[in-house]
């Protein structure tokens, strides 16, 4: 997301760091207004990767056991979406007139579409991980007196 929104700063001749920049000055107020990066970027960094750690840990949790990849997928892409209109109406608009300036609503979009698409992918992309380095799993014992396959020949 960040790389997203900082090459949309670019493109609307403002610095890179600049979306970082406005989000560090609700810690640092109006001394957060400047091109290079410091501490308030720093800050504003942290706040950001805060947030978008939180959403998608939650994600995560409430998609764990989904097997359908299409279904995920649009979940998360919903899920990044609903992300944005969310922080329009808590956070852009606290921020005023600098959110105005700085951010740009077509690449703020663009940012948090790409996020939710990373966040739909994300379990599959853990599953292959998982059975690649865990192996296949075990199958659970058999119960009700149900007889488990057995490998040997008799």
């Amino acid at each position: 997301m960040i790389a997203v929104m900082g090459l949309g700063a670019i493109v609307e001749r403002h610095a890179f760091w600049a979306i970082p920049n406005v989000l560090g000055s609700l810690f640092y107020g109006r001394d957060a207004l400047r091109t290079s990066f410091g501490a308030p970027a720093a800050a504003g960094l942290a706040l950001h990767f805060f947030a978008a750690g939180a959403i998608g840990a939650l994600f995560g949790i409430l998609t764990g056991e989904f097997r359908k990849t299409l279904r995920v997928l649009l979940m998360g892409t919903v899920t990044g979406l609903l992300w944005y209109y969310a922080s329009l109406a808590l956070l852009w608009r606290k921020l005023g007139v600098l959110g105005d300036l700085y951010a740009s609503p077509q690449s703020m979009l663009l940012a948090h579409a790409v996020y939710g698409i990373v966040l739909g992918c994300y379990p599959s992309g853990l599953r292959s991980i998982a059975k690649r380095f865990l192996g296949e799993p075990e199958p659970p014992p058999a119960t009700s007196g149900q007889q488990a396959p057995t490998d040997r020949i008799e």
